[in-house]
């Protein structure tokens, strides 16, 4: 059984949930305030492309992948990570700490 991770902001009036297990991601305003548009600490939940690749050729595909793209490298999806974790993004620091 996966524990959700939880983090409350107390100062920007929202909390946030995810469940690693499954990728789900929720952000909880307080009663009374708005849904928060952005973080103001940084983000809370990346989604990081490792290619642009696909042979599939989907008419409903919204990333434009195809066979002429290429995949990351892997050097800069160190780099993401490094700065993810520096960001303090729930999802990686998960991953990393499992």
């Amino acid at each position: 059984m996966t524990s959700l991770i939880s983090r409350h902001y107390a100062n920007e009036h929202y909390a946030t949930i995810f469940n690693p297990e499954y990728g789900f991601f929720a952000r909880l305003e307080e009663p009374g305030y708005p849904k928060p548009f952005w973080a103001n600490h940084g983000p809370e939940l990346i989604d990081i492309s490792v290619t642009g690749w696909c042979d599939r050729h989907c008419s409903t595909c919204y990333r434009s992948s195809t066979p002429e793209r290429r995949h990351m490298l892997f050097s800069d999806y160190e780099t993401v990570i490094r700065q993810a974790v520096k960001l303090n993004v729930e999802a990686v620091e998960k991953v990393l700490k499992a």
